[in-house]
């Protein structure tokens, strides 16, 4: 396969200072990707939002480089790579300012790729509409499910994470990590961006429920934040657009109370730091969730996780190794019942020196069959 040339639209990826956490799964699902990409092209460049501390070009590594453009900017940005690569194989994009990415692709006649992080969206892909993608990349096959069924498009690849970070650091630090296991663990249970439609009401609750036990609340979707620490209105109203939302959508983060057996955490650059230091992962997930990322990075460092049974999660459940017998206990289909999940804690209590540790179960990459795809979703001579 010829090298390609390609230009990713995401007005959140890579913006970030190399020191800072991703706080945020779906661009880490992506940056992943793109480094999977790396031998498949000659030249990725990365068109995303500005940032005053952060520099307009910035070259991540021999083939990725990223160009932070203010939003009205971003137009002309993807026109002058256009002409620089002479000829662009692919327009990649999604989430914020993949209206724009799709809509320019259709312009300039450069075949999309739009990778499908999340559900609910209502720009319309169909192969008809607007913002009709030349391919469309979904992370679970329940998202890929929900885009036959809202948007009729049957051509729908799914490729799940790859988890390529995560792993080669494990691989990396693993006698570190057979002693750390050995010590007491820092948490008993731990959530992942406690925000309300993740389930943060029900995983304080449950703090209150269990003094006995050490909760920890890592905290999420930081690069969508100011610097108080509140949503950035501008940036939702960007993601809003992109989704195809007329009112901006704010995310609600409940208040934590103020209990001495729950601990509130910053963003971890190496998720895995917290997590073996962790018993359980609780993932009380409220909303159709598209995959769920950090229940495999629990099961990658041997971590069982207690999460809804709704949208993409049973899937990432089943990569991460979560063992099939006592998958109906660790999956809690009344999620949005804090008993059920006291029940689901108190069963765990009750069996945990039973129950095996997790057997990740990480699928292939499929970028080499993803950018081997023209138009009309055959491979290209």
């Amino acid at each position: 396969m010829e090298k390609k040339k390609i230009i990713v639209v995401c007005g959140s990826l890579y913006r970030r200072k190399k020191t800072e956490p991703c706080s945020c799964g779906s661009d880490l699902v992506l940056e992943e990707e793109l480094e999977n990409m790396m031998p498949f092209c000659q030249r990725i460049d990365v068109v995303s939002l500005f940032r005053n501390d952060l520099p307009e070009e910035e070259k991540i590594n021999k083939v990725i480089i990223v160009h932070r453009r203010k939003i009205g900017e971003i137009e002309e940005t993807i026109e002058k790579l256009n002409i620089i690569n002479r000829k662009t194989d692919f327009i990649i994009t999604q989430l914020l300012l993949c209206d724009i990415g799709l809509k320019k692709g259709a312009e300039l006649s450069i075949p999309t790729i739009y990778y499908v992080m999340s559900l609910g969206s209502k720009i319309d892909i169909s192969k008809k509409g607007k913002y009709s993608p030349s391919k469309i990349v979904s992370c679970s096959n329940f998202v890929g499910e929900w885009i036959k069924r809202e948007w009729g498009r049957d051509d729908v690849t799914t490729s799940y994470p790859t988890f390529n970070g995560i792993r080669k650091r494990l691989k990396a630090k693993k006698k570190e990590l057979k002693r750390i296991n050995k010590k007491e663990r820092d948490f008993d249970f731990l959530m992942v961006n406690p925000n309300k439609v993740k389930g943060g009401e029900i995983f304080f609750g449950l703090a209150k429920i269990f003094p006995q036990f050490k909760f920890g609340a890592v905290m999420g979707w930081e690069n969508l934040k100011n610097k108080n620490k509140k949503f950035d209105p501008y940036l939702m109203e960007l993601m809003s657009r992109a989704h195809g939302e007329k009112k901006v959508y704010i995310p609600e983060e409940p208040v934590p109370p103020k209990i001495p057996n729950l601990k509130i955490l910053k963003p971890f650059k190496n998720i895995e730091d917290i997590l073996i230091k962790t018993d359980v992962v609780l993932f009380p997930s409220q909303w159709e969730e598209a995959f769920g990322r950090v229940i495999v990075e629990a099961g990658l460092v041997g971590r069982i996780v207690i999460a809804s049974y709704r949208g993409g999660i049973p899937e990432a459940m089943e990569i991460a190794g979560m063992p099939k017998k006592y998958m109906k206990n660790l999956l809690v289909k009344n999620y949005s019942d804090i008993s059920s999940w006291e029940r689901a804690i108190c069963w765990y209590l009750n069996n945990k020196d039973k129950i095996p540790k997790p057997v990740p179960k990480i699928p292939k990459s499929k970028v080499e069959e993803i950018l081997s795809m023209n138009n009309g979703g055959n491979k290209v001579p």
